[in-house]
């Protein structure tokens, strides 16, 4: 069984939000336990010490996170609307999952449309769950908001990418069970790279309440794992993620791999003596199924995570079940130790093998075995004496007495599925390899980039920097700034720093931080979505300095030391005295004369290296010109004449300058410059001659007479200029253009060698840096990837959280206490509905109309994104803010309704801005004065009612089924709500038929016409709408009912020829406590379409109540 590389995790943990503060607590013991806070539910009215009172609960602990209702939904393009109807796990989980890839040293971006997996471990619902409860709250984000598929879903959709993703949940080992099937899907290589962890928040109290009656939870609040005094667990929150690739391409890719995982195996108990009863059997041969797997024998085991949740009969069994398989080794047995992470966070449920998991990596990484709490006397029920079993209370040193240290994790579900997992430290050979392979560049300069959403973010990420290098000093700088250059995705708030030390590093991150300017320190937002423009300009002079630079790359890049030594393969075919011996020439006075075949080749030679070495790195120009020898550079990367062509030319060129240039040596010439290939430049090129891009540059002739042109280098400069360009990068010689006072141009940022203390390497690095934070995509692995780094794990992204909160109208103790914020839905502040933007365009002056129009725009996008209309920003896609098609639809259509105006969808689609949507308003300024004249403002035009109409084409499909008579029930929807406190049954049923009397397809029926089926509306609605008490039963016969009833709907076919083709069932079981059936045909509704109905009938319920309708 291949092994799997873990090279990134994140989490977060009661106490811990991020792996650092979680092994601090683990290794310092720390117990994080506290009791249920306010905001969750109001224990006053649920704690009751005995558990068995109904409706009460035993405990009034957990280990619960902070801000649950906090997320950056921004980041995440998720428009505050959504973000309310998201369940918190799934906000978690999108959160964790970036921080488990930057702490792997992976720009998430980069995995777009790769064949990476997801797999998460998920069991609760408390959300959703009461979010449903309350039919007004329902909209169309509530089913992808709280459904567990679309917890791994999620992830795959906002990171887009293509590997298996599925949500697991098979109770408390859900979390481990999918790291297992993500590494088997690896080994299968259906995937590349997997993220896989488990999630679980505690929002309501109803589990508790059922794990009390069912004698689960210890009355302590603590997790006294193999204690005696042991009598249950404590529930805990949390999320982790581990990032999984298989070893051999972990090595390949040179990742930080933080742990091994040896091979695993899952099984399931079976028959037992109850359903959740643990099976000591199965336990065993779990375990000796992955260590098979793993080819490591049980004396091997150092450490073993167990499940260990506290109870007497479950700790014992798995104690048993351990001993059993240790004592099967041959070899002569060494201490195992055992111990929980839940006796410091409480049992995570769904991410409780995450928590198990992440700890043994930590553990391996520091080499320490954590203290295990609230242990003091073994339970009567365990017997460890005799084995080599035993159970640390204080940290200690993780002694390795074989070659390798390796531990168990074990997580068992309670419904009986059981995982375990072999988990062995990074091998020593792969730590030697790094530190052997990788050779030390003493770069005196090194370039770090940071980049964020928000200028906010941006500063925390520096402090969060700046904390980080307080506290690794010894780091490599080189390794920081691959890191950070390579593993983060990049924003459009950016900043570049240039150092030579981490404290100048530091210091330059504190002038950040405190708004201070600084030489090395870049600094900026990029505003234009489009790529900035880029022009190469090849100087052909100042060899001195091209050579030191060429001197230093030459060492540093492989890319640049194969183009020059491909140029001097070349040149010392033509020439006696070798290229490379310049590149080795310290003292400026012996590098050749200018003029000279030598000096030109190596002018020429240097610069197309840069060239070559700056395109490597991803900066690809849109315009090249040269002047001089650097012409010829511009030409040859033009591909105008190839490399070869292009030193022949330069050698021809300058024996016909150095010679009297009679007609003799000119003929020499022409015959030369005939003999070369010209072809049509792959890169716009302007010709140093007339400046202009023509064919002329690609004959003969034109190099022929290049010496005899009359242009200086500032009119080349002038003219290049004139382009409008947004950056030019100059390859050569200093410019008088790098003086601001003598650049005319205000658009063109030029780039290039000047006048400084500086070394060559620095200034490329400040030219570097500029470019990034004018939004030019770099390759840094091309950069800085020419030589072994470390990836070291450095802080992760700091997210800009807001609450999101579904508030409901139900009456519950479930978040009502607390202090959880709503996030407010933001209109125009000063226009703010159709009648009033209206007038206010009536009365205004013509000048001022337009104003109006674009602060009501701004209003209407705000209102349907459900945001602050001060996140609008002009330059900003609506799809950064959470523009998805529904909300287009809505906008699109409002601007029709309310202004008779066009804005395209599809240009919603593909990512339009606020300023574009203006300028398209601007376009038709003169529809909408003459809508105003005229009063007339676009609305849909009804069809002409005929006495029938036509099917559409999925309608056409479902009739043709519904005449064969077999399983015709199939396409029948069934819908089960359930309704918590007071119905008034005869205003839901009114609720309906108005609901009817308004949809047409709610009241059509399916009949034959002409040999045909056809629609028919029906003038008055019909429905079946019925009432069933179930309030003199018992619970188990309610529920027992209820299925009978939802079966019964769902198996009774419609007649499409006859109403209704839906059908309502209420069933009481109690004063304030409903179950709704709602039975629909597919022929007149789908899925998506239930959803908007049951919203709409919510609407009209509560109008009806509040009698703002009859």
């Amino acid at each position: 069984m291949e092994s799997i590389a873990i090279i990134g995790i994140g989490c977060r943990f009661p106490s811990a939000n991020n792996p650092e503060k979680y092994w601090q607590l683990l290794s310092n013991g720390i117990d994080c336990i506290t009791e249920v806070p306010s905001n969750r539910w109001d224990n006053s009215l649920l704690y009751d010490e005995n558990p068995t009172t109904l409706g009460k609960m035993n405990t009034k602990w957990g280990g619960f996170l902070q801000e649950v209702d906090t997320f950056d939904a921004e980041f995440f393009g998720i428009s505050p609307r959504e973000a309310e109807y998201i369940d918190p796990q799934q906000r978690l989980l999108l959160e964790v999952a970036w921080e488990s890839l930057e702490n792997g040293g992976l720009a998430p971006g980069k995995l777009a449309g790769s064949q990476t997996g997801v797999f998460i471990g998920i069991s609760n619902n408390d959300y959703g769950r009461c979010s449903l409860q309350d039919f007004s709250a329902i909209s169309a984000y509530s089913g992808t908001g709280n459904v567990f598929s679309i917890a791994a879903n999620r992830l795959s959709y906002c990171l887009n990418l293509k590997g298996p993703s599925l949500a697991i949940d098979t109770a408390c080992s859900s979390s481990l069970v999918a790291v297992h099937y993500a590494c088997q899907s690896l080994r299968l290589h259906e995937s590349e790279l997997c993220l896989a962890g488990g999630v679980n928040l505690i929002l309501s109290p109803e589990f508790n309440i059922i794990f009390s009656q069912a004698r689960m939870m210890a009355s302590d609040g603590r997790c006294k794992t193999f204690d005696s005094k042991a009598d249950g667990y404590v529930r805990g929150e949390g999320c982790g993620i581990v990032v999984l690739k298989r070893l051999s391409d972990a090595l390949r890719d040179g990742d930080n791999i933080q742990a091994v995982i040896r091979g695993s195996a899952v099984n399931q108990d079976g028959l037992t003596n109850g359903l959740m009863a643990p099976n000591g059997l199965a336990q065993r041969t779990l375990i000796r199924q992955a260590l098979k797997n793993a080819q490591v024998n049980p004396n091997q085991l150092d450490y073993i995570e167990v499940q260990g949740t506290g109870t007497p009969v479950g700790d014992s069994i798995e104690i048993n079940a351990l001993k059993a398989v240790l004592r099967e080794s041959d070899s002569p047995q060494k201490t195992c130790w055992v111990g929980s992470s839940k006796t410091n966070i409480g049992h995570l449920e769904s991410a409780s093998g995450m928590a198990s998991l992440i700890k043994v990596i930590l553990s391996l990484q520091h080499k320490q075995i954590p203290p295990h709490l609230h242990f003091e006397t073994l339970h009567p029920y365990i017997s460890i004496e005799g084995t080599p079993l035993k159970i640390p209370t204080q940290c200690q040193p993780w002694e390795k007495e074989t070659d390798t240290r390796i531990a168990g994790v074990s997580a068992f579900g309670f419904g009986g599925t059981n995982c375990h997992l072999i988990v062995e430290e990074t091998p020593l050979e792969i730590n030697n390899q790094k530190t052997n392979t990788i050779k030390r560049v003493n770069l005196t300069t090194n370039l770090l980039t940071l980049s964020a959403k928000s200028d906010q973010a941006l500063k925390e990420l520096a402090q969060r920097y700046l904390t980080y290098l307080e506290a690794h000093q010894d780091l490599s700088l080189e390794d920081i700034c691959f890191t950070a250059n390579t593993g983060r995705a990049s924003f459009d708030h950016r900043l570049a720093i240039v150092s030579q030390s981490i404290p100048q590093l530091s210091q330059e991150l504190e002038n950040v931080i405190q708004g201070q300017s600084s030489e090395r320190l870049h600094y900026g937002k990029i505003i234009n979505k489009k790529a900035p423009t880029i022009g190469f300009f090849f100087s052909g002079k100042d060899l001195v300095a091209l050579a030191k630079i060429g001197r230093q790359l030459y060492e540093l890049y492989p890319g640049f030391r194969q183009t020059l030594d491909h140029c001097c393969e070349i040149i010392n075919t033509l020439l006696e005295k070798p290229l490379l011996e310049f590149l080795n020439v310290s003292n400026p006075q012996k590098l050749p004369n200018q003029q000279t075949i030598e000096h030109d080749t190596a002018l020429f030679s240097i610069e197309y290296g840069l060239a070559k070495l700056w395109q490597s790195w991803g900066i690809e120009p849109t315009l090249i010109a040269g002047y001089g020898v650097g012409e010829y550079v511009a030409a040859c990367l033009a591909e105008i004449f190839s490399l070869e062509d292009g030193l022949k030319l330069i050698i021809a060129r300058n024996k016909m300058l150095l010679s009297s240039r009679s007609n003799e040596d000119r003929a020499k010439f022409r015959e030369i410059t005939q003999q070369i290939n010209y072809t049509e430049p792959k890169i716009p090129i302007i010709s140093e001659s007339n400046h202009q891009s023509n064919e002329a540059i690609t004959t003969p002739d034109y190099w022929l007479n290049h010496f005899d042109k009359s242009s200086s280098l500032t009119d080349t400069i002038r003219n290049l200029l004139e382009k409008n360009l947004d950056i030019v990068i100059e390859i050569g010689a200093q410019s008088i253009l790098l003086d601001p006072e003598k650049n005319d141009s205000k658009q063109t940022l030029w780039l290039g060698n000047k006048q400084t203390e500086q070394s060559e390497w620095e200034l490329l690095l400040f030219n570097l840096a500029q470019l990034f934070i004018k939004g030019v995509k770099i390759n840094w692995q091309a950069f800085s990837g020419h030589y072994p780094h470390q990836r070291l794990q450095l802080p992760t992204y700091p997210f800009q959280r807001q609450s999101y909160w579904l508030q409901t109208t139900k009456k519950s103790p479930i978040l009502t206490t607390g202090t959880l914020e709503t996030s407010k839905t933001i209109t125009s502040e000063s226009v703010s509905n159709k009648s009033q933007v209206l007038t206010l365009i009536k009365e205004r002056p013509e000048s001022e109309r337009f104003t109006i129009i674009k602060s009501y725009l701004k209003g209407i996008i705000s209102h349907v994104l459900g945001c602050n209309s001060e996140q609008i920003l002009e330059e900003k896609s609506l799809n950064q803010l959470g523009l998805d098609s529904l909300m287009a639809m809505e906008i699109k259509n409002k601007i029709k309704n309310d202004l008779g105006l066009e804005v395209a969808f599809s240009d919603f689609l593909e990512g339009i801005t606020f300023e574009e949507i203006i300028n398209q308003i601007n376009k038709q300024k003169e529809s909408l004065a003459l809508s105003f004249k005229q009063s007339s403002y676009g609305s849909i035009k009804p069809v002409k009612r005929e006495n029938y109409h036509q099917l559409s084409f999925s309608q056409s499909q479902l009739w043709l089924l519904s005449q064969i008579k077999r399983k015709r029930n199939l396409y029948t929807i069934p819908m089960i709500l359930d309704w918590q406190g007071n119905l008034r049954v005869e205003i839901l049923e009114k609720s309906f038929l108005e609901m009817a009397q308004r949809h047409e397809i709610l009241r059509t029926t399916f009949e034959i016409f002409e040999n045909e089926p056809v629609q028919v509306i029906q003038e008055k609605p019909i429905i079946d709408f019925e009432v069933t008490d179930l309030t003199l039963l018992t619970a188990t016969e309610q529920k027992n009912k209820l299925e009978q009833l939802a079966y019964e709907q769902a198996q009774t076919n419609f007649k499409l020829s006859k109403l209704p083709l839906f059908r309502v069932k209420i069933v009481q079981k109690s004063v304030d406590n409903y179950t709704l059936i709602l039975t629909i045909d597919h022929v007149i509704s789908d899925g998506w379409s239930i959803g908007i109905i049951f919203q709409e009938l919510s609407t009209l319920y509560r109008a009806y109540c509040q009698e703002q309708i009859s």
